[in-house]
């Protein structure tokens, strides 16, 4: 018979795992057992072919449960489970005490502090990470404006709204296209959240116009306009051919 020496190193649903000093381990029911085990527990292993016999080593730190000094036995528990954390795989940190414990303890081997199931700690994860994704997603797309899509003369969207409304707006309503002119008229009256700037054509008496209306992230941009510069604006087109004329959002300044 064959005797060697080991640890436990875990208990789960009735069977203990005990780890060798030789680096390997063996599963083994309670129920074969004569004591009470306990995570950390050192013990002996008699073995005689595939039949095992284990019994405790009472180095003198541990107590047995039905012994006098119960909380001593915790303690002693609670260190010697501490001492295996890292035979037992992937570990989280202790919201309580700070301390890392084994990613699927259902208990903190330090403090105590009951973990929420592993279904709930990934429910719990997703309700976190889920919103933050949406929140990351939505500043990308509110920092980065669409990419222009066509770019077209002033006269030419002037033109193809007063000849054909319907097929203008079915061809340039909620596109991003890049237009450019000259400066006319600057607008502030709607203030810094909305500020229009009218794009002309350059070098004529009675020229066409278009509102482009810009937000407040052009602000600097636009104190450094002059009326009868030259400009390259990128809009969005909401809608045109009425007596409002042709209406844009969310302009930006691509030149200056």
């Amino acid at each position: 018979m064959a005797k060697n020496q080991g640890t436990i190193i875990k208990i789960a649903d009735n069977v203990i795992s005990v780890g060798l000093t030789d680096g390997t381990f063996f599963d083994i029911s309670i129920s074969e057992l004569d004591f009470s085990p306990s995570v950390g527990d050192q013990v002996n292993v008699f073995s005689n072919g595939e039949a095992k016999i284990i019994t405790k080593i009472d180095n003198g730190n541990r107590f047995s449960p039905s012994g006098g000094d119960k909380e001593s036995h915790n303690a002693a528990k609670i260190t010697n489970e501490a001492n295996i954390l890292d035979l037992q795989g992937p570990q989280i940190v202790c919201p309580k005490c700070y301390n890392s414990c084994y990613e699927f303890s259902k208990t903190c081997p330090f403090c105590g502090y009951v973990f929420p199931s592993v279904g709930k700690r990934i429910l719990i994860a997703l309700c976190i990470a889920i919103p933050i994704i949406a929140v990351m997603f939505l500043i990308k797309q509110c920092s980065e404006p669409a990419k222009v899509e066509m770019n077209v003369s002033i006269t030419e969207l002037h033109n193809e709204f007063v000849q054909h409304e319907i097929r203008a707006g079915k061809k340039y309503n909620g596109k991003r296209i890049g237009i450019s002119g000259c400066v006319g008229d600057i607008d502030g009256t709607y203030g810094e959240y909305n500020m229009i700037v009218n794009i002309e054509e350059c070098g004529r008496w009675f020229p066409s116009s278009i509102p482009a209306s810009m937000k407040r992230n052009q602000k600097d941009k636009i104190a450094k306009l002059n009326k009868g510069m030259r400009i390259r604006v990128e809009c969005t087109i909401v809608d045109g051919g009425d007596w409002m004329g042709i209406k844009t959002k969310n302009c930006i300044i691509s030149n200056n």
